[in-house]
């Protein structure tokens, strides 16, 4: 098998994979956090910047204790946008260091 052949194979492998992911996960933001996802919880704009708006969208995840909440976080015009997934007791701890964050004093005391 000649070296191009070999190339073709691989590319139709690495998108055939790629697709066969996107498809069991439901769309390429399921494929994006790994996981199915079960509901859009909501989304919370944050001040715009001399980057343009930025959104942090939540959604609630079919992936097991590990994978319970998908956080994306977008900028400008949907240029740059972070997906990632979160398990159940990261999203408790990102709960207790959101209100920390906001209590009266910022969040001194808090340690990483």
């Amino acid at each position: 098998m000649s070296i191009p052949a070999l190339a073709g194979v691989l590319v139709l492998l690495v998108v055939g994979y790629l697709v066969y992911r996107i498809i069991r996960y439901g769309g390429f933001r399921g494929f994006a956090f790994g996981a199915k996802i079960l509901a859009k919880v909501g989304e919370v704009p944050a001040a715009s910047s001399a980057y343009g708006a930025t959104r942090v969208r939540v959604y609630a995840l079919d992936g097991g204790p590990r994978k319970a909440v998908g956080l994306e976080l977008s900028s400008g015009a949907g240029e740059s946008v972070f997906y990632g997934a979160i398990s159940m007791a990261q999203s408790e701890q990102l709960i207790g260091l959101l209100q920390a964050a906001v209590k009266p004093g910022g969040a001194s005391g808090v340690v990483e």
